[in-house]
């Protein structure tokens, strides 16, 4: 025979299964916590290598116009006439002095990779 009757007979046990459940849920929190802290950290990390990216290719860009447009501007500064050569390959000329300034800046003082480098840089 029991000392103590309980007035509810099963309410021992709904408070255990409360505590368990509670105790499963800040479990639960936690292991979303860092999920969470987890999900942040990647994107910054991808928001860093989405603007090296983007730096490379811009870069890429600027040095196949300076290289596809070297041997015109070369003419260009050789040309006795440089008006009448300027008139039939300004755009040429333009993208030249465009590209050569851009990589001027990007340059800083040091060298320049070359394109082959870019492109390893972006596979890696």
């Amino acid at each position: 025979m029991a000392l103590f009757k309980l007035p509810f007979p099963g309410i021992f046990s709904i408070l255990v299964d409360f505590i368990n459940i509670k105790a499963e849920y800040e479990q639960l929190q936690a292991v979303l916590d860092e999920v969470h802290t987890e999900s942040e950290n990647t994107a910054a990390a991808l928001k860093g290598l989405e603007k090296r990216l983007s730096d490379i290719s811009l870069l890429m860009k600027n040095i196949s116009a300076y290289q596809q447009t070297k041997a015109v501007y070369i003419q260009y500064k050789k040309a006795k006439d440089k008006e009448k050569f300027l008139r039939g390959n300004e755009s040429s000329i333009i993208i030249h002095e465009a590209a050569a300034k851009t990589l001027q800046a990007a340059r800083n003082g040091g060298k320049l990779p070359d394109f082959k480098s870019c492109i390893q840089s972006i596979r890696s």
